[in-house]
């Protein structure tokens, strides 16, 4: 069985593109850092992996988040290999079937709300998009 689940924080924005057939898929690309869980007076290692999501997944991924900020999401290990200059390459993929928000608020959020609802808000709160019709309910 191959089935991943990862959290760690976007390195760029997503790069959302579209196939060149009858009816366009959306192809969203990013990249996540994940740190390795270390001993104490160990310096941190962090991995980076590349992702690779597709169709309304990949669109609501680019509508929601953006560089820094961090997701868990869903999928599968690809390895694809190459040959380069004589030289045999591999590079590791995960392919995303689907992702969740981790309760992390944006940045900006805070920003636009009045001084009372600050107030009223726990900073662990889970993010709501402005209008429900932006809830992206089906990620798959």
């Amino acid at each position: 069985m191959n089935r991943v689940t990862l959290m760690g924080r976007l390195t760029k924005d997503v790069e959302l593109g579209y196939t060149n057939s009858s009816e366009p898929m959306a192809i969203g690309k990013f990249p996540i850092a994940i740190d390795r869980p270390t001993k104490k007076g160990v310096d941190k290692v962090t991995d980076f992996f590349n992702c690779t999501a597709f169709g309304r997944t990949a669109e609501n991924i680019e509508k929601y988040f953006s560089k820094g900020r961090m997701i868990c999401i869903e999928g599968s290990i690809q390895i694809n290999t190459f040959e380069k200059d004589g030289k045999r390459n591999s590079y590791t993929n995960i392919i995303v079937e689907r992702f969740h928000f981790t309760g992390e608020r944006k940045q900006d959020e805070g920003k636009s709300r009045s001084n009372s609802e600050d107030n009223n808000t726990n900073e662990d709160s889970f993010f709501m998009p402005d209008h429900e019709d932006d809830l992206p309910w089906d990620s798959q």
